[in-house]
This record gives structure tokens, C-alpha cells and sequence, in this order.
């Protein structure tokens, strides 16, 4: 997978980026306009959420959400807000004995494997026509560029699988949410902190950036890099994980501590498959 995530590649989704948060912007421009004189109030996370959907939809499979436009209806946006609101309400007992939520679950996820294989198939006859062709009017989108290096291997025992393939919808929930979430974080922190906003402001002003500023422009910006280095510090979209051991480990502790049997421990052991905090 990573022909699709080289510095490259990811470069030319910046103009996608651009696109998108142009469009959230005149978005909340028109809100503003239309709400009341004294204020109004914006739903920063569900509308950042939507925007990032809507980038991740294009930028990771040319496939088109309109979130932002108000689109509800799609089968595949809707699909995956059901599979992602559902797993915030995990049920353990639901395993044994399936709930309303766990069945929607499980028809959220069917549905993004249908479609998700469906854009597979159209991408792999996009790309064989091509080849055939001598056309290179393939997308730079990240399914696109994954297929496209999937196909590149002489030896077929190499090649992922169309199922491995799909496995690529998980940057979805995995990007969506996150992206949404950490962005929302740095709003907030820059209404508590004013003297951070006016410093970030003030050096976005002096760099005298265009509109739509390149990946090498911002790399430029040492204070912006910061605050976002730091509000990903302070504020992680995913502030805890669980790992399980792969095999036995034993991870040394910085002050020794006496089990119960009284014995001195200046380690402690995980064994294969049990979860590690």
C-alpha cells in the first residue's frame, strides 16, 4: 500500500483539500449571513465531519458523498454513519444474542462491501481499458493508485486479493472521524487562547500565502506546524487503543514493586493474547 501514500501522491490531493474546505467555509459564511444579528451558533464537529467525509470520499475513491450539501440520502454516507455510531454502543452480550443495533451494524457493513466492491470492479476495468488503450485518464485517487500497483505485479501470488483491497474503506472510519475530531480540538484551543490565535494569524499574514496555499508552503510555517504538532499532543482524536500480545513479552518497569507472594518484580509479563493496556 504505500505507492499510495507516498509524499507524492498525497501532494495531489491537496487541491481536493482546498476544494472541500472552501466549500465548509461560504457554508458557514452563508449561515452566519442568514442567522441572527447578536450570533450564531454552528455545530463545529458535525459540519467538519461532513467535510472530511466528503475528502476522504474523493481523495481516497472518486466517489462523491456531498455531505456538505446536504446529501442524507446516499446509501454508502449512511452506511457508514450507522456502522460508526453503532460501535460507540458496543454491546458484549449482543455477540451471543444479536440486538437492533448490532443487526444494523451488520447491514452497514454489507452494504459497504457491496458498493466497495462494485468501485473496485469499475476502477480494474477503467485501468485494463486504459492498458489496452494506451489511455492514462485513470484517477490519482488512493483505490486508484492501490489497483493499479495490485495489477503492477508480474507474480499473481503477490497480489492482494479484491477482499484485501477493500480493506482500504477502513481509512474512512479511520480518517473521517479522526480528522474531524482533531480539527475541532484546534478551533477550541484557539478560542481559549487568544495570544495563539493572534501569533498563528500573524505569521499565516506575513508568509502572504494565496489562496490556495501548496504542501511546500505550509511546510514553511514553523508556529502553525507547532500548534498542530501540539494540539495532537494534548488533544488525540484516539486517546487509547488495545493491543493484544502476539507473543510472550516481558517489558521492564522504571521502580520494581513486590507481587503478592512478596516477591520483588522489576518486570512484567504479557503472554500471547492478552490485552495490553
Amino acid at each position: 500500500m504505500n505507492p499510495s501514500f507516498g509524499p507524492v501522491q498525497v501532494r495531489e490531493l491537496v487541491p481536493i483539500f482546498w476544494q472541500k474546505s472552501n466549500k465548509l467555509r461560504d457554508a458557514w459564511v452563508n449561515l452566519i449571513k442568514s442567522g441572527p444579528e447578536e450570533h450564531t451558533i454552528i455545530d463545529v464537529l458535525s459540519w467538519l465531519s461532513r467535510a472530511t467525509l466528503d475528502i476522504i470520499g474523493v481523495a481516497g475513491f472518486d466517489y462523491e458523498f456531498s455531505a456538505l450539501d446536504g446529501n442524507d440520502e446516499d446509501e454508502l454516507s449512511k452506511a457508514f454513519n450507522k456502522a460508526f455510531e453503532s460501535g460507540q454502543h458496543f454491546n458484549t452480550l449482543a455477540i451471543l444474542r444479536p440486538d437492533e443495533l448490532s443487526r444494523g451494524r451488520a447491514a452497514s457493513m454489507e452494504t459497504m462491501r457491496r458498493i466497495g466492491m462494485r468501485l473496485i470492479f469499475e476502477k480494474k476495468d477503467a485501468l485494463e481499458h486504459d492498458l489496452k488503450t494506451g489511455s492514462t485518464s485513470h484517477g490519482r485517487d488512493l483505490l486508484t493508485l492501490l489497483i493499479k500497483s495490485n495489477m503492477a505485479h508480474e507474480n499473481v501470488s503477490y497480489r492482494m486479493s479484491d477482499d484485501e483491497v477493500l480493506e482500504i474503506s477502513t481509512f474512512i472510519t479511520a480518517g473521517h472521524e479522526t480528522t474531524s475530531t482533531s480539527t475541532t480540538w484546534a478551533l477550541y484551543v484557539l478560542t481559549k487562547h487568544p495570544e495563539v490565535q493572534r501569533k498563528l494569524r500573524q505569521e499565516l499574514l506575513e508568509s502572504r500565502l494565496g489562496e490556495e496555499p501548496s504542501m511546500n508552503e505550509l511546510d514553511k510555517l514553523p508556529y502553525l506546524d507547532n500548534f498542530v504538532r501540539e494540539c495532537l499532543r494534548v488533544h488525540p482524536a484516539v486517546p487509547s487503543t488495545v493491543r493484544e500480545a502476539a507473543h510472550e513479552v516481558n517489558i521492564p518497569l522504571s521502580k520494581s514493586f513486590k507481587d503478592r507472594n512478596g516477591v520483588e518484580r522489576t518486570y512484567i509479563t504479557y503472554v500471547l493474547a492478552q490485552s495490553l493496556p
